[in-house]
């Protein structure tokens, strides 16, 4: 796993917090974010009120299931949407911080470096200064991979856990088609 969320549940045990209770109490306040976001982004891209649209069509979906248990998808949202409302603002510090943020989450923030970056150079306000800001969260991910080359001898010692735990492993896209088919 990527470190974000187990070291806020360690936090929350060093406060005397179980695991659940800080795992409910982290997806709680970062769900909060998350929508907050969202609604503004609604509301930016499609005028007042369609947030508020958004968020209750995104709370009330059935994999929303997700969002109200301790798991990482809340956390990775509340510093994802608003890295990308503070990329939409030209906000580019900001953007870049919350995406290292959510790189330490879950890989996913890889994906959404990428589209910060396509969003970067496709803004009609870019600024050359401010294109370092979206080599930060590259910051996290190297420490983590290192990390993980130092401790374990793999740099990619939490996709290889995935594989062996979980079968779950990179698959050309055909082939994860024909699975979920066949599924």
């Amino acid at each position: 796993f990527f470190p974000g969320f187990p070291a806020l549940l360690a936090l929350g045990a060093a406060i005397g917090l179980p695991h659940v209770a800080a795992g409910l109490l982290v997806s709680f306040v970062a769900g909060g974010v998350a929508a907050g976001a969202l609604a503004r982004l609604g509301d930016l891209d499609g005028g007042s009120g369609v947030g508020r649209l958004a968020v209750l069509m995104w709370v009330f979906a059935p994999p929303a299931i997700f969002l109200a248990a301790p798991y990482t998808e809340s956390l990775f949202l509340g510093f994802a949407l608003p890295a990308w409302l503070c990329a939409r603002r030209g906000m580019w510090a900001y953007a870049g911080v919350l995406a290292a943020a959510a790189c330490t989450v879950r890989v996913s923030g890889v994906f959404l470096l990428a589209a910060l970056g396509v969003h970067w150079l496709t803004s009609r306000e870019r600024q050359w200064r401010d294109l370092p800001w979206l080599l930060v969260p590259l910051v996290p991910l190297a420490a983590w991979t290192s990390y993980l080359r130092v401790t374990t001898g793999d740099w990619l010692a939490w996709l290889d856990a995935q594989a062996q735990e979980w079968n779950r492993e990179f698959t050309v896209s055909l082939t994860a088609f024909s699975n979920t088919w066949d599924a």
